[in-house]
């Protein structure tokens, strides 16, 4: 292992030049280095497979006569399907961090200005990335969904519904991906941080939503689902699921600076 990714890096390394340590040099910094390598590419494609199965299936359900839904049901629940983005805009979010602790760029990033820079810096890249994933799921929502019904022979029916669920798929992805980057930040490893993203996302919280929903509701990706109007039963209303989602995404943000502020930056 070299020494720039074992060293500890003190607490808000001083600035050695009236330059260093500026707040849009260093966003525009970790922008740049977000963009490398190729997991914003492959998460990306994942999404987009994903989803497009999903809504491939459920027009294909109608078209065979399995499925009774009308056409703007239909379309919307394309649309909504495209929601699952936001589980890989949450995973990018955490490679954020750790990515960087492992191979020793962010320790040369607190170098050169600071930790309480560097933090807000990618708190903001986090932000911006899960933007881009919820551009990407509202466009090809849109887009796709129109094909998919018109290859199939199968109704499109574009509601106000539908603009709200995009709408609100693209406020998860971005809450999603902040989210994530402080679970990274906090598992301190990419193995670890997806395992909790994955656990929580795809088995804990559901789970907990059938068992326990007075309860359930109030957990992070449940309080997500009424942001982007899911259809399921005992879930808040929207304004109240964002607060909650809100709330989580602060709290979270809350620990994760203090064990980032408190601890060397560097992974195993």
């Amino acid at each position: 292992m070299s020494n720039t990714t074992s060293t500890p890096v003190t607490l808000d390394a001083t600035p050695a030049g009236s330059d260093r340590g500026r707040f849009d040099r260093v966003v525009r910094s970790e922008l740049w280095r977000a963009l490398q390598g190729r997991q914003l590419l492959s998460l990306s494609i994942g999404a987009v497979v994903l989803c497009l199965l999903t809504s491939y299936a459920l027009a294909a359900q109608v078209q065979s006569g399995s499925s009774t839904q009308g056409p703007a049901e239909l379309t919307e629940g394309q649309v909504r399907s495209w929601m699952m983005t936001f589980l890989l805009a949450g995973i990018f979010g955490s490679m954020l961090f750790t990515r960087d602790a492992r191979t020793g760029a962010l320790t040369r990033s607190i170098l050169m200005s600071s930790r309480s820079t560097v933090f807000a810096a990618k708190i903001v890249v986090s932000a911006v990335a899960g933007l881009g994933f919820g551009a990407l799921a509202a466009v090809m929502a849109t887009t796709t969904t129109y094909g998919i019904n018109t290859g199939l022979g199968v109704p499109f029916s574009w509601t106000a519904e539908a603009t709200w669920i995009t709408l609100g798929i693209v406020a998860c992805c971005v809450l999603a991906s902040v989210f994530g980057f402080f679970v990274g930040v906090l598992a301190r490893s990419g193995t670890i941080a997806l395992l909790v993203l994955l656990l929580q996302t795809l088995l804990v919280d559901p789970g907990l939503q059938r068992i326990w929903p007075d309860f359930a509701k109030y957990l992070f990706t449940i309080a997500l689902s009424s942001v982007y109007r899911d259809v399921l039963p005992d879930l808040l209303p929207l304004a109240a699921g964002a607060a909650v989602a809100v709330a989580w995404v602060a709290v979270l943000g809350a620990i994760a600076w203090t064990s980032f502020s408190r601890k060397d930056v560097t992974t195993s």
